[in-house]
């Protein structure tokens, strides 16, 4: 196995040419600071090649983070609020759980343009309030 040769491997890469007040985070902390890669890469939780391209694009910390992608709740958040705001109140005696009510509002939701899945909209309607409300009054009515 041959060694790479000392210069190349010592070689720095070439920031771009910015006046000091557009610098970012990253190469300030490499310029003035003189922190290598790996130590900012630690400093922020981050890749040493991540840094190493933030330096050279000039990307401050702040864009490191993964890109949100909308939930297919997220998506029909308003049709699954007005679908239980129009059936909660006219509920079937028979949905007496949360799985069954989720059951019953899957294709009523499919028709307003819902893609998701029924154990995605059933995980949500287990954290929903009113929903959790009408559960419990069935809960502690059933105990008395």
């Amino acid at each position: 196995m041959a060694k790479s040769s000392p210069a190349r491997s010592s070689a720095k890469f070439i920031l771009p040419d910015l006046p000091k007040e557009k610098w970012c985070d990253f190469r300030i902390g490499y310029s003035e600071h003189n922190k290598t890669l790996v130590q900012l890469a630690e400093e922020y939780k981050c890749d040493p090649r991540t840094v190493r391209s933030c330096l050279l694009r000039n990307k401050s910390s702040n864009s490191l983070g993964k890109k949100s992608v909308p939930t297919q709740i997220d998506l029909c958040r308003d049709e699954i609020q007005e679908a239980l705001a129009q059936e909660l109140p006219r509920l079937p005696d028979n949905v007496r759980s949360i799985y069954q009510l989720s059951c019953f509002l899957l294709p009523i939701l499919k028709e307003r343009g819902y893609k998701g899945s029924e154990r995605t909209l059933r995980n949500y309607l287990r954290l929903h309030p009113s929903v959790k409300a009408i559960f419990e009054k069935e809960q502690k009515g059933a105990i008395q």
